[in-house]
């Protein structure tokens, strides 16, 4: 007899920093923060320019240009946003941000900020892979049409464990990705989360689903159910596959790094219906 066999394919989302610390000041790869002066507010008459560069002397590349490091957004006013794409090189010459403050008399204020950009530590995982028997194992079969009904197989996907997101600046565990499922055998049903998260644009065709996971209530854990049908003897490979992950609190977005994980359904006996003489 050969088993069902579900596995699962989850690509890591990496969203890292120092502690999980993340702010302006120690921000994590691919992430976007503002920054801001008079509360982001251009006080009449005056002109901003802000600049970013390394305080060890070396230049910062400016995307669109190949292999930039960061990416800078509108200049002129209070406030300005920058995504870091890249962690500090050398670790210890960390960047600078100044902002140029120049009023009506050509007098000017300079105010400097300093960032250092972390690496990814920060990583998605789907456990719960303890392998089981078919929710029909045990139940009594109808004779009369041998439907062996449903499995639902639940996996909890955390983002981190509270105790190591909330050392540091505390984190704010809004976060959201995509996922696609696919069955070899077994239709699919159903896919669902906890009261904690919410699906959008969920579709299932026969074996294949897809759809997006958001959560947004400050959970650093949320159960995800795939439900399918059973199948007499025979196995199944259900795979899923989590992309497009992002912190949304600062649109820090994924930096891939797979991982897998497998869970075994075991199928039950093939048993036939009870005759007599």
């Amino acid at each position: 007899m050969r088993a069902l066999k579900i596995f699962v394919l989850a690509c890591l989302l990496l969203i890292g920093g120092k502690a999980f610390s993340q702010s302006g000041s120690t921000p994590y790869i691919n992430s976007t923060h503002t920054y801001r002066v008079h509360g982001g507010v251009a006080q009449p008459g005056n002109s901003y320019s802000w600049a970013v560069f390394m305080e060890n002397g070396d230049p910062v590349v400016v995307s669109p240009t190949a292999n930039a490091d960061v990416v800078l957004g509108t200049n002129g006013g209070a406030e300005f946003e920058i995504t870091w794409l890249k962690a500090n090189l050398p670790a210890n010459a960390k960047y600078i941000v100044q902002l140029t403050e120049t009023d009506a008399n050509t007098c000017s204020t300079i105010r400097q900020f300093d960032v250092d950009v972390s690496g990814n530590v920060f990583d998605i995982l789907i456990t719960d892979l303890t392998a089981s028997c078919s929710d029909a194992s045990g139940t009594i079969i109808n004779s009369a049409n041998d439907n062996l009904g449903t499995t639902s197989k639940t996996f909890t996907i955390d983002m981190k464990t509270q105790a190591d997101m909330s050392t540091g600046t505390p984190f704010t565990p809004d976060w959201e990705f995509n996922y696609t499922i696919t069955s070899t055998n077994g239709n699919l049903v159903n896919v669902s989360v906890d009261d904690n998260a919410a699906i959008s644009g969920n579709t299932i065709v026969d074996k294949d689903a897809s759809g997006k996971v958001t959560v947004n209530n400050n959970d650093y854990s949320i159960e995800f159910t795939v439900e399918f049908n059973n199948t007499w003897n025979m196995g199944d490979l259900v795979t899923v596959v989590l992309s497009n992950g992002k912190e949304l609190s600062y649109n820090t977005l994924d930096d891939p790094n797979a991982n897998t994980g497998s869970v075994t359904i075991n199928a039950l006996p093939a048993t036939t219906n009870i005759t007599t003489d």
